[in-house]
């Protein structure tokens, strides 16, 4: 699985709100040409091909799977990550849910019809939100956002395990320590009281690494964005209307 954003000593997330893999680039003096300032990748000019949803990680043998650890140290790290497979086939993923949208409204996706693994991850986000009625926010004297966001975080970090081992298969189970890091990290920064794309990405990661499972197919597509995507950002309104 994808490599996680980086984090910070006592288990929170760093300050980010970009993607954990998003280049770094710097002007260039005035006159010079861009290339003499920067000759590295960026996510739009990876190279693709269409996403797999039948070549599944999760078939087979055991798997073997582990927590999440920082690996992206540095700009080479970052280049290092974007001529990976694991990148393109990301990338692909996103693309191929793109094109799967192209003029679909989302009062097209009949709630009904869902997989049974597309209504437990809504069921998930449903859970996360019956947390912001359990820890109202506090009166505080802070500049920015509620303190009663770091225990709403603090909440969804305890209990994401069991939530996305809900949707999982018997022969699943083992991933869901790696799988429940990306679901809590997509709800904001506990430390910051802040939320950015860079949270958006680790929730789309979740949905891919589930796509490499076999969990999610490709008849899935359309529904995952209209349906769970939507929903997870209807639910990210109302934790940042309410901290």
């Amino acid at each position: 699985m994808p490599p996680p954003p980086p984090r910070v000593p006592g288990g929170g997330p760093s300050v980010q709100t970009a993607a954990p893999w998003a280049l770094s680039r710097m002007p260039a003096p005035v006159g010079a040409p861009r290339s003499a300032t920067n000759t590295g990748l960026s996510t739009s000019e990876v190279e693709t091909v269409d996403f797999d949803f039948g070549k599944s990680d999760g078939e087979g043998p055991a798997q073997e799977f582990a927590l999440p650890q920082k690996r992206i140290l540095r700009e080479s790290d970052v280049q290092t990550f974007l001529r990976s497979q694991s990148c393109r086939d990301y990338l692909a993923f996103v693309k191929c849910l793109c094109s799967k949208i192209v003029g679909v409204k989302v009062t097209e996706v009949k709630q009904g019809g869902l997989s049974e693994t597309l209504r437990g991850l809504n069921s998930i986000l449903d859970a996360v939100s019956g947390y912001v009625d359990q820890v109202p926010p506090q009166k505080h004297t802070l500049r920015y956002g509620n303190p009663a966001f770091r225990d709403w975080h603090a909440m969804v970090s305890d209990n994401s395990e069991d939530l996305i081992g809900t949707i999982l298969p018997e022969r699943l189970k083992g991933a869901a320590p790696e799988l429940a890091y990306y679901l809590s990290d997509s709800f904001g920064n506990r430390t910051r009281i802040d939320y950015g794309t860079g949270h958006e990405t680790n929730f789309v990661i979740l949905l891919y690494c589930l796509a490499k499972l076999g969990l999610v197919t490709e008849g899935d597509s359309q529904a995952l964005v209209l349906s769970v995507f939507n929903t997870y950002l209807k639910l990210m309104r109302r934790v940042q209307q309410t901290y």
